[in-house]
């Protein structure tokens, strides 16, 4: 026998062809972001930012003086924690972007108030009539009395 072994390969031979792309299942990869580990203070901008917002909405504006000292301390936090962890993205700014969207809403239905009660608008003259109109439709609304309907 010419001294070939029978099991090894030679150079020349051809290798195993790996699968075709079409039958390889894609491989989901997310990009690397600077998470870090989660600061309190994030977590307390976050929540403080909440508080300032729905006190603004809840109060239709009239709670801004209470809102801001929340949304400002949100703003505060954040702006802290961003400092100690340069590279935060995502879940990570949003006590951030509370915090001044809270101030700046803040301020502004602070100032909208003020005018308005200085031309003299009055919240709760504005309520009362607010008040008699929806009775006043639910008078139109009810059936005249002595006139039985059916349902």
């Amino acid at each position: 026998m010419g001294g070939s072994k029978p099991d090894s390969a030679s150079p020349n031979e051809a290798k195993p062809v790996p699968a075709r792309p079409e039958d390889a299942k894609p491989v989901f990869v997310q990009p690397e972001r600077n998470q870090g580990p989660k600061s309190p203070l994030d977590t307390a901008a976050t929540v403080l930012g909440s508080i300032g917002l729905g006190l603004l909405v809840i109060t239709l504006g009239l709670g801004a003086l209470l809102a801001l000292p929340f949304s400002l301390s949100a703003w505060v936090c954040a702006s802290i924690a961003r400092r100690q962890n340069p590279g935060a993205v995502g879940k990570r700014t949003l006590g951030w972007r509370l915090g001044v969207s809270g101030v700046a809403l803040g301020i502004g239905a602070a100032i909208i108030w003020s005018s308005l009660e200085a031309s003299g608008f009055g919240v709760l003259e504005w309520l009362e009539s607010v008040q008699r109109g929806l009775e006043e439709q639910q008078r139109q609304l009810e059936p005249p009395p002595g006139r039985v309907t059916r349902v």
